[in-house]
């Protein structure tokens, strides 16, 4: 039986959702803005997505939703990609599981499931109502709301609807899942209603009244549910619906639940940058995962405190995340009540994390950075050259990072140092919904109603570690970005050696080969576009070093050998690498 998506993952957090009670509104735990590289820790790098990204046009596909994908080839991988279309509009989280890659139709009222390697339709179900919420994954099903007005499942293996329950006359959030339990949340007034829902049959089990409409999702935690308000509160239930606290944090976007608590994304204030963050008490062992799914916990022997300390994670700009207890009242301070940007509809999904075990993924405004959960520290981050508009939640898979935003672009980053292992601007599309990643494929939806498919780049016919298969990857795609006339994505920052983070200045060596000798020969009309001729004539100036005599010698011999030859045949010549 395959590993449960959700079940599995929620009794992990039940068991670890206490680990931290974190005081959002107390300001000296919060990690400064943009702190300045300590030794061993990684400097920003610098990433200009549309010069390091290869532009596709996609396939016509039919007007009309449900036919099956059309393929097309991308420069990584020999696999091929795929495209469908699945809604007129926007079709909202899609979902893989079991070798098929599904989505809503959006506005209309049927969910699609196709082939996720050669994108054949394998099923359809029609919904006896319209508006089709985020597709959730929990168990061997998929679960989802209607704006008009039901909650329903269905089997992913077999395309079997489950079940079809009517719930409120307009339903705005998508619904979340925990054991056998689901959760549901729709306006009431100008409140909200959060109700719970056996799996089997779709039965209420309890409802309650919220003082807001809520954002997205109610969201489980282990043997809690919480909820985010337009009005940036956060309020935190048990299983049967009491209220354990509610606070207006400043929340901008739903909560998500991790091993270590609920993770929440507010509005920063001014005060809230600058200091710096405390250490957290050292983890224990991070759970294992199975490898073609990172976000399902197949074992957890982490024993899990009554409570922790509360601190910050990180802050980009004015969004600051840290994690909650769900279970603990976060430390009393001044209230952060929002006018907007959140609010309850369908589509609205605001700014969210990704995360991985430990590892976090924030892309917000023109950062994208990876921090440790427990400790804070960053582990890789990239500053992109223009803002970009809006990301959607990043995904996980195959040991990269997927990021993908209203501008088009899609990026694999490796998870473990963020280099770049791929990326595409697909022309005349916008991602506004978060990936879902199988069997070393990606999934994504577009807002003007298409379904994605595309192969990460690793194969399991290939026997070979993963990193080797993720190097292989990256050179494929380097060498189709430099055919595209892109350039190369911008490789590691070494981190400050020891005499560099103390103000010593490195001690002088000798030239290296692209300072003299053979490339110092390149003539004007060998240079690539952009970049400036050395002028082979003259020996390489290096001040205050003497030039050897043998490579004196060498550059003289090769001077006259070029002037009797005359001009160069460029067929024999053979291609320099750059």
């Amino acid at each position: 039986m395959k590993p449960n998506r959700r079940t599995v993952l929620r009794a992990a957090a039940a068991a670890c959702c206490l680990v931290l009670a974190s005081p959002l509104v107390t300001l000296a735990d919060d990690p400064p803005n943009t702190p300045a590289p300590a030794q061993g820790q990684p400097r920003v790098r610098s990433l200009d997505r549309a010069a390091s990204s290869i532009a596709v046009d996609l396939p016509t596909v039919p007007s009309r939703g449900g036919a099956s994908g059309r393929l097309f080839k991308l420069n990584h991988s020999a696999l091929q990609a795929w495209t469908a279309r699945a809604a007129t509009g926007n079709p909202r989280n899609p979902a893989a599981f079991d070798g098929r890659a599904m989505a809503g139709s959006g506005g209309s009222n049927v969910v699609y499931a196709y082939h996720i390697t050669t994108g054949k339709r394998s099923w359809s179900v029609t919904s006896p109502d319209s508006g089709i919420s985020n597709l959730v994954l929990a168990g061997d099903s998929v679960y989802f709301t209607t704006h008009s007005c039901t909650i329903e499942r269905i089997q992913v293996s077999t395309g079997k609807h489950v079940f079809t329950k009517w719930i409120n006359s307009t339903v705005e959030c998508a619904p979340d899942v925990n054991g056998d339990v689901a959760f549901a949340a729709y306006r009431s007034g100008t409140g909200a209603v959060v109700s719970s829902h056996d799996i089997a049959n779709g039965n209420e089990g309890w409802k309650r009244n919220v003082p807001s409409q809520v954002i997205m999702a109610p969201v489980a935690c282990g043997d809690t549910v919480s909820v985010a308000g337009v009005d940036g509160s956060v309020l935190s239930m048990d299983g049967k619906g009491k209220t354990l606290w509610s606070r207006k944090l400043g929340a901008v976007s739903a909560p998500i639940a991790t091993s270590r608590g609920l993770l929440v994304l507010s509005a920063a204030v001014p005060a809230d940058t600058g200091a710096p963050a405390k250490e957290a008490a050292p983890a224990e062992a991070e759970p294992e995962h199975d490898g073609k799914h990172p976000d399902r916990i197949t074992s957890s022997s982490r024993k899990a405190p009554d409570k922790g300390p509360g601190r910050g994670v990180t802050v980009i700009e004015n969004r600051r995340l840290a994690v909650l207890n769900p279970t603990l009242a976060p430390e009393s301070g001044e209230d952060r009540e929002l006018s907007g940007p959140a609010k309850s509809s369908l589509d609205y999904q605001g700014t969210r994390p990704g995360v991985s075990g430990q590892l976090v993924v924030l892309a917000y405004s023109d950062v994208i950075r990876a921090v440790d959960l427990d400790t804070g520290n960053t582990r890789w981050e990239w500053k992109l050259e223009t803002k970009h508009g809006e990301f959607c939640e990043p995904a996980f898979g195959d040991g990269m990072v997927f990021v993908a935003d209203n501008y088009g672009f899609v990026t694999a980053l490796d998870a473990n140092n963020g280099e770049v292992v791929w990326s595409y601007r697909f022309n005349n599309e916008s991602f506004k919904a978060k990936p879902a990643f199988d069997t070393h494929r990606v999934v994504l939806t577009t807002a003007g109603g298409r379904i994605l498919c595309l192969p990460t780049g690793l194969d399991d016919r290939i026997r070979s570690a993963e990193s080797a298969q993720r190097d292989v990857v990256k050179e494929e795609f380097t060498k189709g970005l430099a055919k595209a006339g892109g350039t190369q994505p911008v490789r590691e920052t070494p981190a400050p050696t020891k005499q560099e983070a103390k103000g010593v200045p490195p001690r002088e060596s000798e030239p290296t080969p692209a300072s003299g000798g053979e490339e110092a020969t390149r003539r004007e009309d060998e240079a690539p576009t952009g970049e400036a001729a050395p002028e082979a004539e003259q020996p390489p100036s290096t001040e205050g070093e003497p030039m050897s005599e043998k490579r004196r010698q060498r550059i003289e011999e090769r001077k006259a050998e070029r002037e009797s030859k005359g001009p160069p045949d460029r067929t024999n010549q053979p291609v320099k690498e750059r």
